[in-house]
């Protein structure tokens, strides 16, 4: 009897110790949550019910990630969906209209241009949360864009999925280019150019060889585009190619009439919805191009002297 009460004891002793060593291994870390959230420094603890935007791309991105409900008033050059139209107009972020902000009170600004610090600080004594988002110079920070918009009105699990949903047109878009000779893209008089760390540059890249991709900060001298001589000249909506130096219009791309005038909003103003239409488009413009055609230096002649 004693042996039996001792190993029922020696059983209860190891269900204890079992039970004990179960309670050890269980994690107590909190599960995943999509709050709160940070960006641009602001934390959010919870979506906000109502947004302003100052920004024509980003407006755009509200929409398209579907949270359009929440905007209650946008930039005097938001456009698109025409439906942005109907919401008051707050201005811009260089001219905001800060007295009619802080009188529609949304919970939060948002803005790819800084707006000045007096103003912002009034906004924020308001209890208005100011949010800057950078135009993106790559294909990847647009994606960012997204993304962070995404967590700021659904929260963090499902930011990228959102994102990705949006910039999948883009990536296919892309993912059917064919590159095709050389290019540079003129976008100002003083040889602005698309250089190799902008969002443009990286676009157009897709269909050929930036000559401008090792320089920075859309410097670019017009020797090196003399130098280089791409085989296409690309143009922003700003300007034309009588408007630059004569010796531009010796380069071959010129005298082929191989020079194509890009919409330059698609890259001022950068949605997945305008890049995409602008790649599905480019490539026709492209196929639309004359033959490139040799020119030769003209020979060099001696000057006779006369004979006197």
């Amino acid at each position: 009897m004693k042996k039996l009460l001792s190993l029922l004891l020696s059983a209860m002793l190891m269900l204890t110790i079992t039970g004990c060593t179960e309670i050890e291994y269980n994690t107590n870390e909190p599960e995943p949550t999509d709050y709160p959230v940070i960006v641009d420094e602001v934390e959010f603890s919870a979506a906000p019910a109502t947004v302003a935007s100052l920004s024509p791309a980003l407006t755009e991105m509200i929409y398209e990630l579907g949270y359009q409900d929440k905007l209650v008033a946008r930039s005097t050059y938001c456009d698109y969906p025409q439906a942005v139209s109907s919401l008051v107009d707050i201005g811009s972020a260089a001219k905001p209209k800060i007295a009619k902000i802080i009188a529609i009170k949304p919970e939060l600004l948002i803005t790819q241009s800084p707006i000045a610090k007096t103003d912002k600080d009034s906004l924020e004594a308001a209890g208005i949360k100011v949010v800057v988002l950078e135009s993106p110079d790559s294909v990847a920070e647009l994606h960012g864009c997204y993304e962070r918009l995404a967590a700021i009105f659904g929260g963090e699990l499902t930011s990228k999925a959102a994102a990705d949903n949006c910039m999948n047109p883009l990536a296919t878009a892309l993912s059917q280019t064919s590159p095709d000779g050389s290019f540079a893209y003129l976008m100002t008089y003083d040889y602005g150019t698309a250089t190799g760390d902008t969002l443009a540059g990286e676009i157009l890249s897709y269909f050929g060889e930036n000559i401008a991709s090792e320089n920075t900060k859309y410097s670019f001298p017009a020797e090196q585009l003399i130098e280089k001589n791409p085989d296409k000249i690309l143009l922003s909506s700003d300007v034309s190619i009588d408007g630059f130096d004569a010796e531009i219009g010796e380069l071959d791309a010129v005298k082929s009439g191989r020079c194509i005038t890009i919409d330059s909003s698609c890259f001022e103003r950068p949605t997945s919805r305008r890049l995409t239409q602008f790649v599905s488009g480019f490539g026709a413009k492209l196929a639309a191009l004359p033959d490139m055609q040799e020119f030769e230096e003209p020979a060099e002649t001696e000057e006779t002297e006369e004979n006197e």
